[in-house]
């Protein structure tokens, strides 16, 4: 038994020396006993000679005749500048994407960086401009095209051959190993068929194939968030249409399970994606229709997307804004939703799983279309922000009350440690800071609790706990067609600093007529808003910031890497509870003159400046 002993250490060695990632191995008690002199351990090198090995010409001949007439592409073709780019590529100019200038790598190393960025590298990693080169191809027949594809797809695999050999951090991870999986299956399906085909390449190429499809296989390796989504897309398509492959089988089994698992977990019963950024949203449903169009296709699909799907269509549809664009919420960048030809009539709504509601008037006759999103919701640290009872308006063609965009996804960055804080957020902020974005013990710990809408108002409370020993709820009456109302309660054993927090967007003019009343001015039409606080009487002043940076407050990113200032509005308070009866009247209509709130009967009684009383009652 001591020979044993002394053989298994010596295998681990082997193992940590090569820096191999092994999946964690698990075995049952028989399994353990059942460990004698018959055992045979192999190193990572012996095995990858056998997997290298076992791709012989045989198993090549039945890969190149395999059935491809679908495959799941990264990028499809986009006319004039699919052949523009792939012009470009062919003098070695790299480009990976519109925030980034082409980069001249003549003689590729792998470890360029020219923007010192990691997304630049992740998709420099991807090989994510191989389909211009590929789509070109396609269209056009044209040599050229592929080879310059196949010179880039062979020096990455000499220099990342193995992943306990590669040259960068950024070769084998899990974004940039699904990404780049799915282009080398485009250039499989041009390679094999074409006269630069030779069985030495592939060889090689289909060896890397099993290394990428090992690597997703692997749950020490798996995300659980969008990326494992990517990853069991690529793995899927892999076991599908290199099925000779002998892992191929367990491959599908293991990329079907956990995207079914994926479904529960990543999104709401109501089919708000859980990553709390809309566009990711949008990204995830895509994901979602592509396996479901590839399984489909090869007869692997048994309609186990379908009811999610609808669901999430449906909360698409409230995401778009009037100028058809998402809301800039969480890592949302500004940009418009696709496919949307008319806008959606929808009425006010609540989805109180995602922890999203919304209020809107009639798009189809209002003259100004208003669009108001509130968010509540912390189901897991991806892509958290500190919005929680947050909220974003935009009314006419103009953003009041805006979120801080995304900036980038570099947490040592103090700007975007700013973008993703509470200060960048329209909510409540305690004693100057933020809470914890990357906690799982904050997991459900803020809620949608009520909403309710009827012809002449609506309404939605949410709470949150994420502070230390502070409770803060927020209930937003939208007093049809031109009145809001905002009202904190803030509960705590301790005595605290609390700021109400108010982003407003750039295209908007300030007068601050007191400490209680500002009138906002929009610069792109004829709208204005009056904020005006009406328990006002222990406002312990109020910051104003613009662009400030220090304390870093008052900026708004519409795009990677790209920032602007806008004014942020705080009100301060001072206690242990506190409250803020905050008003906001659409083009001054200003009908409110007070609100009182009961607390024994959890019920409002707003004062009109025509002596009507308005009386609302929460359910």
């Amino acid at each position: 038994m001591k020979g044993i002993i002394i053989v298994l250490a010596l295998a681990l060695s082997v193992l940590i020396v090569v820096g191999e990632r092994m999946p964690k191995a698990t075995y049952s008690t028989n399994e353990t006993t059942a460990f004698n002199d018959n055992i045979e351990l192999k190193t990572v090198r012996e095995e990858k000679d056998e997997e290298y090995n076992s791709i012989d010409k045989e198993l090549l001949s039945q890969l190149k005749s395999n059935k491809m007439d679908r495959i799941i592409k990264r990028y499809e073709p986009k006319n004039d500048q699919t052949i523009k780019l792939a012009d470009a590529l062919l003098k070695n100019e790299i480009y990976v994407g519109d925030k980034w200038e082409p980069v001249k790598i003549d003689n590729p190393t792998w470890l360029e960086n020219p923007y010192n960025d990691d997304s630049w590298v992740l998709y420099y990693q991807s090989l994510d401009f191989l389909p211009y080169l590929l789509n070109a191809y396609e269209e056009t027949g044209k040599k050229e095209y592929l080879e310059k594809a196949s010179f880039f797809v062979f020096e990455w695999i000499k220099s990342n051959r193995n992943t306990y050999s590669s040259v960068s951090d950024f070769a084998w991870n899990d974004h940039g190993t699904s990404n780049r999986l799915l282009n080398l299956i485009q250039f499989w399906k041009s390679y094999r068929e074409s006269d630069l085909y030779t069985d030495e390449d592939a060889k090689e190429l289909i060896y890397s194939l099993v290394q990428h499809g090992k690597f997703l296989y692997q749950d020490a390796n798996y995300t659980k968030s969008n990326h494992g989504i990517m990853q069991d897309q690529a793995l899927m398509e892999l076991s599908i249409l290199f099925s000779q492959l002998p892992k191929a089988n367990e491959w599908f089994e293991k990329a079907d399970k956990r995207i079914l698992d994926s479904i529960k977990r990543d999104v709401a019963k109501d089919g708000v994606h859980k990553e709390h950024s809309p566009s990711y949203h949008t990204f995830v449903k895509g994901l979602f229709i592509d396996i479901k169009n590839f399984m489909n296709h090869y007869d692997k699909y048994d309609g186990e997307f379908d009811t999610t799907l609808k669901s999430m269509e449906k909360y698409e549809k409230y995401l778009v804004m009037p100028d058809r664009h998402y809301p800039l919420l969480g890592d949302s960048e500004d940009t418009k939703v696709g496919g949307i030809n008319e806008l959606p009539l929808l009425k006010d709504a609540v989805f109180n799983d995602g922890g999203v509601a919304f209020f809107r008037n009639n798009w189809d006759t209002a003259v100004n279309p208003l669009y108001f999103m509130f968010t509540d919701a912390y189901h897991s640290v991806v892509h958290k922000h500190a919005d929680d009872l947050s909220f974003i308006l935009s009314y006419g063609e103009t953003d009041y009350f805006v979120d801080s965009g995304k900036y980038n996804y570099a947490t040592d960055d103090p700007y975007r440690q700013y973008i993703t804080s509470i200060f960048a957020h329209n909510s409540i902020a305690v004693n100057d800071e933020s809470y914890d974005i990357k906690s799982d013990k904050l997991v459900g710990k803020s809620e949608i609790t009520e909403f309710e809408s009827k012809p002449s108002y609506s309404y939605v409370t949410g709470q949150h706990s994420l502070y230390n020993n502070v409770e803060i709820e927020r209930t937003v009456i939208y007093l049809k067609p031109s009145n809001m109302i905002i009202h904190d309660r803030i509960i705590s054993d301790e005595k605290n600093k609390y700021s109400q927090i108010f982003n407003i967007g750039e295209n908007v003019k300030i007068n601050k007529l007191n400490d209680q009343e500002f009138l906002l001015e929009s610069q792109l039409d004829s709208t204005s808003i009056k904020l005006t606080q009406l328990e006002s009487d222990d406002i312990e002043g109020v910051d104003i910031y613009k662009g400030s940076e220090d304390p870093i407050r008052g900026w708004q990113s519409y795009t990677l890497n790209e920032k602007h200032p806008i004014t942020s509005v705080y009100f301060n308070k001072k206690g242990k509870n506190q409250s803020y009866m905050t008003v906001i009247n659409l083009d001054r209509n200003e009908s409110i003159q007070d609100v009182k709130y009961s607390a024994k009967q959890d019920s409002y009684e707003i004062e009109m400046t025509d002596d009507n009383k308005v009386n609302i009652e929460k359910q």
